[in-house]
């Protein structure tokens, strides 16, 4: 998960995240990427679903049970668009990069997620667009890569800027968590389709 910056910082701090500042600024590497999965993603919505009158969670299924679970959701209460988006997106199984594209690190659509799993940064990405399409505003989403450090390992989770506070999505729990409360995550970027932050202290 190695992010590399390109191009001078922001000026100014934007809302922290796990008791970490953040500083607005650019990553030319994290938007290429995140636009070429864009890419992929519209064509995904261009094309028509799979027939599944049941709307089991079979391979050829879970694209249509994402599409009508999202329409169930339609003006639901925020706080139930999020946990149930968690928990749906959290079943889909787990994936690497190497088994599905012979590469270190490639950030799939939703629609190929659907399909072939994932890893962390795939469910985060799912989740985000998925409260996209439920209305959510990208200024109330942010992806942040963390190091975990339970593990020493890097790890991917959304987080959800709502009623005045920060809750994470994470895929290892269908729990909605306070952000603030979370200790063993440590922030080093986070972003959203339209901006890249570095959090201080965590590099």
């Amino acid at each position: 998960m190695a992010v590399a910056l390109a191009g001078p910082a922001q000026a100014g701090t934007d809302r922290g995240i796990f008791g970490r500042p953040a500083l607005s600024v650019q990553s030319q590497p994290l938007l290429a990427r995140w636009n070429d999965m864009a890419d992929r993603y519209a064509v995904g919505r261009a094309q028509s679903l799979p027939s599944c009158p049941t709307l089991t969670d079979g391979l050829g299924c879970r694209l249509s049970r994402w599409a009508h679970i999202l329409d169930l959701l339609q003006g639901a209460d925020s706080f139930q668009m999020i946990r149930q988006v968690n928990a749906f997106i959290n079943r889909i199984p787990y994936a690497g990069d190497g088994d599905n594209y012979h590469q270190d690190d490639y950030w799939a659509s939703p629609y190929e997620f659907m399909e072939f799993g994932g890893d962390c940064e795939d469910y985060a990405i799912a989740k985000y667009l998925s409260l996209r399409v439920l209305g959510f505003s990208s200024d109330d989403l942010r992806i942040v890569l963390v190091d975990d450090t339970r593990t020493r390992l890097p790890h991917a989770v959304l987080v959800v800027f709502a009623a005045g506070q920060a809750w994470m999505l994470d895929s290892l729990s269908d729990s909605v968590l306070d952000a603030s409360t979370i200790g063993y995550y440590i922030p080093m970027f986070s972003f959203n389709e339209e901006q890249t932050w570095l959090h201080l202290g965590s590099q």
